[in-house]
């Protein structure tokens, strides 16, 4: 399966949208102007890039994570090889020397 559209440029294409609009329909019994709405297809041009994004992951496997503290005070920890946040109870789970995060009474694994 090859992309047939050149990557990192400008391109026009065109697409087909559907609006409404307001369209007059007589008036009514009191003087005032009765409208209805119509659907209408219309081919629009558009400027469209598209570009070729490296596969990776966004955040770690259950057990890879490497957390450290980042706040004390208000118990916040990030892990150091992505971008996840955390709010670390600090009675009942604590950050082993490996960089994860245990329950205090039973030492399992959180996460």
């Amino acid at each position: 399966m090859s992309f047939d559209k050149p990557l990192d440029q400008d391109i026009v294409e065109t697409r087909e949208v559907v609006r409404r609009e307001m369209v007059p329909d007589g008036t009514n019994p009191d003087g005032t102007p009765r409208f209805k709405i119509q659907t209408v297809q219309e081919a629009v041009e558009e400027v469209v890039r598209y570009t070729m994004a490296p596969k990776k992951p966004f955040a770690c496997a259950k057990g890879q994570h490497v957390w450290e503290m980042i706040d004390r005070h208000r118990h916040i920890a990030k892990c150091q090889r992505c971008p996840k946040h955390r709010f670390l109870r600090a009675v009942y789970e604590y950050i082993d020397p490996e960089g994860h995060i245990r329950d205090r009474d039973t030492h399992a694994l959180i996460d």
